[in-house]
């Protein structure tokens, strides 16, 4: 990396899992989240979307970054990401290419718990509701104005009244404005 400030991003591309980075110098040993020395940086921003850690480069040379699952929960999951590289202070790609659409379900077959995302491209009026095959509503995730951005929200697998679900396939749906996707989504005793 050449000296200056610099941004890495991780951005998720599917599954549920809530990534962490770390970044340091090539020759020092390997960093995780709890260890960082001098020239190195740690990063995790919680579940709700991308990571990005920035660092000021003080002198130009080979870097190392690790990705790693920032909690126990996590270690099951599986799921795919992009690391991207930028000067700090530049837009992400991601930021530049955010557009209306459900994004993945995880875990998806799922026992008592999973994640639905979805992005949205502008401010939109949302339904995100979760039908059983016969087309009834089992329980509304979102309703209202949302703000652009990736949004993931956690279905504890309970309908409207807070009963559990019934082993099965589900239909999850999105509505924002004039955008409508569907995916099926199967809970498993």
């Amino acid at each position: 990396m050449a000296v200056g400030n610099w941004a890495v991003d991780v951005i998720p591309i599917e599954g549920g899992v809530d990534w962490g980075i770390t970044l340091h110098r090539a020759d020092l040993a390997y960093q995780g989240k709890s260890t960082t020395l001098g020239d190195g940086i740690s990063w995790a921003n919680g579940p709700d979307g991308p990571e990005t850690a920035s660092a000021e480069i003080q002198s130009a040379g080979y870097y190392a970054v690790g990705v790693w699952k920032s909690g126990s929960e996590d270690l099951p999951r599986t799921g795919r990401y992009l690391l991207q590289f930028r000067p700090a202070g530049t837009v992400a790609v991601e930021e530049l290419a955010l557009r209306t659409r459900l994004g993945p379900i995880a875990p998806n077959p799922a026992r008592a718990r999973t994640a639905v995302t979805f992005d949205l491209a502008g401010a939109e009026d949302v339904a995100l509701e979760v039908f059983d095959v016969r087309g009834a509503v089992v329980r509304t995730l979102a309703a209202g104005r949302w703000q652009p951005g990736r949004h993931r929200l956690d279905w504890d697998g309970r309908d409207a009244a807070g009963r559990p679900v019934a082993s099965g396939v589900y239909l999850v749906r999105l509505r924002a404005g004039r955008y409508a996707a569907v995916q099926k989504l199967a809970m498993v005793d």
